[in-house]
């Protein structure tokens, strides 16, 4: 299946649905060239997809990105009634990310991925980041989430993600503070929430 009726000479049009961590979950990629870099887009929720209308935005990067768009776990086109009792956790979601980032990096032989998100996937975005830093290139958010109650989300941080481009900042200056063992900076960048 296609998101439209063409393929680019050298680029890529796919739709399918993937095996992450035993889900089938649709995947929808396109590019007008296989060599660019990879961005994957997080859209919002949990559990609101927009894979609907998403080419009518993305569509405009795939000149310059091979684009992935992504129905998370249990909404839209990944959708599984058989799912409803499984609660969508912060744990369960980052490892459905972690799981279709390697793939992806695997799928399309690259080595690095830039992620995208909007609302909810600016917190999965952000800390996929942390987490996959030797494969992320970029994090980039729009609609960024904001902090909310952590029962809601069973999320384990209550951080500010209006403050994201500046905790971005920090992360280099952090793992610098870590390498050189400056253990008093390290602490004080701790407790202002940006570890």
């Amino acid at each position: 299946m296609k998101i439209n009726g063409s393929v680019p000479e050298g680029g890529i049009n796919e739709s399918k649905y993937v095996e992450i961590n035993g889900t089938k979950q649709w995947i929808s990629i396109y590019g007008e060239n296989k060599k660019n870099p990879v961005l994957l887009y997080l859209h919002g929720g949990p559990g609101s997809s927009t894979s609907a209308f998403d080419y009518a935005f993305t569509r405009k990067w795939a000149d310059v990105y091979t684009v992935v768009t992504w129905d998370q776990r249990n909404c839209g086109k990944s959708y599984d009634s058989s799912q409803n009792k499984i609660q969508l956790t912060y744990d369960l979601m980052m490892s459905d990310g972690v799981e279709m980032t390697k793939y992806l990096l695997k799928y399309l032989e690259k080595d690095k991925i830039t992620l995208l998100g909007h609302s909810w996937g600016t917190y999965l975005g952000a800390n996929l980041a942390m987490k996959l830093q030797s494969c992320v290139k970029k994090a980039t958010c729009g609609g960024d989430f904001f902090s909310t109650s952590q029962t809601a989300l069973d999320i384990d941080r209550d951080i500010c993600w209006g403050h994201f481009c500046r905790w971005l900042n920090h992360i280099k200056t952090l793992f610098t503070l870590k390498k050189c063992c400056d253990h008093k900076a390290f602490c004080k960048q701790k407790r202002k929430g940006y570890i």
